[in-house]
């Protein structure tokens, strides 16, 4: 997952950008769809879910992808990656507001080790985010949406099957996606993409997009909002060692102190709890 922001980078210099965003997830959600259909799923969704699955088609999907795409555009794919993923920060007051989750001392640790190991990553290059001050905040946006789409997600109690509901969401998102490139973005003109470009294509469109969200909201299902959203904590560190090997952007003391502290905050996250020690009641 880390990989995915340095990659597409590098496909955007061919392929327009919501163009890029359609392809994607149309082959995302097809195949999510295709998956549950095969696995014996049915693949329509009870009418009553039908709104709420829109509400958080438009968080998780059309509003993040939107302004990820351009903020990734606006600044470096490792700060991109890593302000995107202050996702946890959001999910944790909005889970106690809207989900009423006990925000317990481990989790709280957790996501305190995490976001210094976010801040120890960026914190010197704060001038450099300063410099392009808009694709910094349209990326705090789509931190903010894809938050409170997981929470959305956690509240509404869905009965639809993961890959079935996921696969809507993904697709019901792109339609506006889909809009604004038939809008804004050049007739695309596939015979003149560069085979990498491709390639980078075809790889974002099944691992992140289609496997990838799969995996989020299946440990959404699992987990609470919080613990599941400190375990993508993980997805910046790894994206900085990517953009690194791919972009040739700098790792030092400071990218691997990081990994340590953010590794940490998610075995912290994840860690099962200890049963517990007191006597069963008698009635």
């Amino acid at each position: 997952m880390g990989v995915n922001f340095p990659f597409m980078k590098i496909a955007l210099v061919d392929i327009p950008p919501m163009t890029y965003r359609v392809i994607s997830l149309t082959i995302a959600g097809l195949g999510l769809l295709a998956i549950a259909k095969i696995s014996g799923h049915r693949i329509t969704v009870p009418r009553a879910e039908l709104r709420p699955i829109i509400i958080c088609a438009i968080f998780n999907m059309t509003i993040w992808h939107i302004c990820a795409t351009y903020g990734l555009m606006m600044i470096e794919a490792s700060r991109m990656t890593i302000i995107a993923h202050t996702m946890p920060i959001w999910v944790a007051p909005l889970s106690v507001l809207i989900l009423r989750e006990h925000l317990t001392a481990r989790r709280l640790v957790s996501l305190v080790l995490g976001t210094i190991g976010l801040a120890v990553l960026i914190g010197p290059d704060i001038m450099r985010v300063g410099s392009a001050p808009l694709g910094a905040l349209i990326t705090v946006g789509a931190a903010i949406s894809w938050a409170l789409g997981a929470v959305l997600v956690k509240h509404y109690r869905f009965t639809t099957v993961t890959p079935v509901l996921v696969g809507w969401q993904i697709l019901i998102g792109m339609v506006p996606i889909f809009a604004i490139a038939a809008v804004i973005d050049p007739l695309p003109d596939p015979s003149r993409w560069r085979t990498v470009s491709i390639l980078v294509l075809t790889y974002t469109s099944t691992i992140p997009s289609l496997f990838g969200i799969w995996a989020f909201f299946r440990l959404l299902h699992l987990y609470p909002a919080t613990v599941t959203a400190i375990g993508t904590l993980a997805i910046p560190a790894v994206g900085v060692v990517a953009s690194a090997l791919v972009l040739g952007e700098s790792v030092g003391i400071r990218e691997l102190g990081s990994l340590v502290l953010v590794s940490a905050a998610v075995a912290l996250a994840m860690a099962p709890s200890k049963p517990s020690t007191a006597p069963p009641k008698t009635h």
